[in-house]
């Protein structure tokens, strides 16, 4: 696989990996956290009330959208829709670091060993690139590729920790445009990003195995699950540390720019309003979006441990029912209808 080595490239390979704001992970099988990511203190469960529905459903909804955001084979990945407000997702993040490095071949890459190579960062800091490959001019199956950041400054933007791919299998050669498919195991290393004029960072830390098929430009299906994958996110306003455990994520994009998504998962941690919770969360009906607004359809329920929940169902691109069951006998005592833009003001 070929391998950036311009600063350039460094700037377009590893801006695009990080714009996934939402994006986390933590590494192994520990419980939930809370706090500071790598807490050992035990998450206590929030019950889901009709005074705190609003919130537990804008931060679970936020926190699920490091795997739902947009997944999209253009470019611009900076453009992507994010109606969390937390940058482009993580399948799309990967995808286009794997095609600026295909579109900057590295001088005299060797094959069958581990070839590395450290740039300078054109603001500060380095970058490091660390590749085993069986052949220098394409992606094939076995092929690894380890990218570590150290205070690495480009443009606005300062990154540090380590992102590692491996492609278990490969056919056809990944681009934008291209038919292609693959199975790739990927891992998050304390992987940060910190704003330069807002201050505000992300930090990501686990595993994603995931399998994609794309037919051409906009036309592609994939899956995805992990173990963990833990976030500690600071904005001008917050601080949120939540960690997404046995996950899995499906969907596909049409060229009509139609998404189809699901996702399934554990989310723990601390948020904003809510405190220190734990929800189960299941996608029942699948989310459809159209690129550039809000879902139109999809239902999720969010369970508490004690067994409170709330069925999050999208009515249009305008609002979303919220329906409350505080006692988990499958009877709604409360709903309430609320908007897209009222949810996102508490992302």
């Amino acid at each position: 696989m070929a391998i950036p080595t311009s600063r350039a490239s460094v700037a377009a390979l590893f801006v695009t990996s990080i714009l996934m704001a939402a994006c986390g992970g933590g590494g192994g099988t520990s419980g939930p956290t809370s706090g500071q990511a790598g807490s050992s203190t035990p998450v206590t469960g929030v019950a889901i009330t009709s005074a705190n529905s609003r919130d537990v459903s804008a931060q679970v909804y936020s926190a699920s959208q490091g795997l739902n955001n947009q997944v999209t084979s253009t470019p611009a990945i900076v453009t992507a829709v994010s109606t969390s407000g937390n940058g482009t997702g993580i399948i799309d993040a990967m995808l286009q670091q794997i095609y600026f490095a295909l579109k900057h071949p590295a001088p005299g890459l060797a094959v069958g060993v581990t070839a590395t190579d450290t740039v300078a960062c054109s603001g500060a800091g380095s970058a490091t690139f660390a590749a085993n490959v069986a052949n220098a001019n394409t992606v094939t199956s076995g092929d690894h590729v380890n990218i570590s950041t150290s205070n690495c400054v480009e443009g606005t933007v300062k990154m540090n920790g380590v992102m590692d791919i491996v492609f278990n299998s490969v056919s056809g050669t990944p681009s934008e445009t291209s038919a292609w498919s693959a199975s790739l195991a990927v891992t998050f290393s304390a992987f940060s990003v910190t704003e330069g004029f807002t201050g505000a960072s992300n930090t990501a830390t686990g595993d994603l195995a995931l399998i994609y098929n794309q037919s051409g430009l906009n036309d592609a299906s994939f899956s995805g699950s992990g173990n963990s994958l833990q976030m500690h996110v600071v904005s001008s306003t917050s601080t949120s540390d939540y960690t997404l455990t046995a996950y899995t994520y499906s969907g596909s994009v049409t060229p009509a720019n139609l998404y189809t998504y699901r996702s399934n998962f554990t989310v723990s941690g601390d948020f904003p309003r809510v405190g220190s919770a734990n929800y189960v969360v299941r996608t029942t009906t699948d989310f459809k979006q159209q690129r550039g607004s809000y879902p139109s359809q999809g239902v999720m329920t969010i369970t508490a441990n004690d067994h409170s929940s709330l069925k999050f169902t999208v009515l249009n691109t305008t609002s979303v029912q919220l329906g409350l069951d505080k006692n988990g006998d499958g009877t709604m005592e409360d709903s309430i209808t609320t908007t897209w833009a009222d949810l996102k003001t508490l992302f």
